[in-house]
């Protein structure tokens, strides 16, 4: 997958976020090393999904501060884009059910 691709990806995957679950904040960053970084907000329920190029996808639910971001240890850790996009929604499902 390309940056480029990946950039839309993560843009597709916030609007579908803001969209399933209304009243919720969605921020991605990029960075020069190609890593991404996508904070997702809802009410008290805090969610990451980060990208580096050597480490995949890592999935967690922070609970202290934006600084637990490109923790060195995941709890739910993939080498794909849709597997983290899936269990970031069961995530929020399980939170949030509707």
């Amino acid at each position: 997958m390309t940056m480029i691709s990946l950039n839309k990806e993560f843009k597709n995957f916030g609007d579908e976020i803001r969209h399933k679950f209304p009243g919720s904040s969605v921020k991605t960053d990029t960075f020069p090393s190609g890593a991404l970084s996508m904070d997702i907000r809802l009410e008290n329920y805090h969610l990451v999904i980060d990208y580096t190029k050597s480490t995949g996808f890592g999935v967690d639910e922070l609970k202290n501060s934006v600084d637990d971001a490109f923790s060195p240890s995941y709890k739910y850790c993939y080498t794909t884009f849709n597997e983290a996009a899936k269990k970031i929604f069961e995530m929020l499902n399980g939170h949030y059910p509707k």
